[in-house]
């Protein structure tokens, strides 16, 4: 299912078919049960993990195969680069939910695919400050769809629409 999801296969095929394989082989206790040992049977979460988050070749893209139909939220998933990203999406505005919170352990740049890729509001980032105070951050757009940002040691940031 992991490489599925990072293809892009649409959740629409892909659900029935998850959903179908963990009826069949998930125990009350919710252990995966397939033939093998331990490996075979994490996929599961990994397909879950990259459909609310994916951070190939260190660009940040959340809900890239998420079901629209269907809230998610998800709260310190590990990015590429040493980031913890927390984020939602409401199927009722068929969107991501701002703000997306970033926490930088290792202050590297910061890159995102765009969250909000059919709105025309501008995007900012906010660094959050340990008085709860936030400042903004300056962001550098690519051709590729996404912005990026330097971020610091330990650093608080939120994405948002302005």
């Amino acid at each position: 299912f992991p490489a599925a999801v990072r293809v892009g296969l649409n959740s629409s095929i892909l659900m029935p078919i998850w959903r179908d394989t963990l009826s069949r082989t998930m125990l009350k206790s919710l252990y995966v049960s397939e033939g093998g040992g331990g490996v075979e049977t994490m996929g599961a979460t990994q397909a879950v993990n990259d459909m609310l988050m994916q951070s190939a070749a260190g660009i940040i893209s959340l809900f890239p195969v998420w079901p629209e139909n269907e809230d998610a939220s998800f709260e310190t998933l590990r990015a590429k680069g040493a980031f913890l990203v927390s984020a939602s999406y409401s199927s009722t505005k068929k969107m991501i939910v701002s703000p997306i919170r970033i926490y930088s352990e290792a202050g590297r740049n910061c890159t995102v695919l765009k969250p909000w890729p059919n709105s025309s509001q501008s995007i900012s980032v906010m660094e959050v400050l340990p008085d709860a105070s936030k400042r903004p951050v300056d962001i550098q757009w690519s051709e590729r769809n996404s912005f990026m940002f330097q971020t610091k040691v330990k650093g608080v940031y939120e994405v948002s629409l302005s």
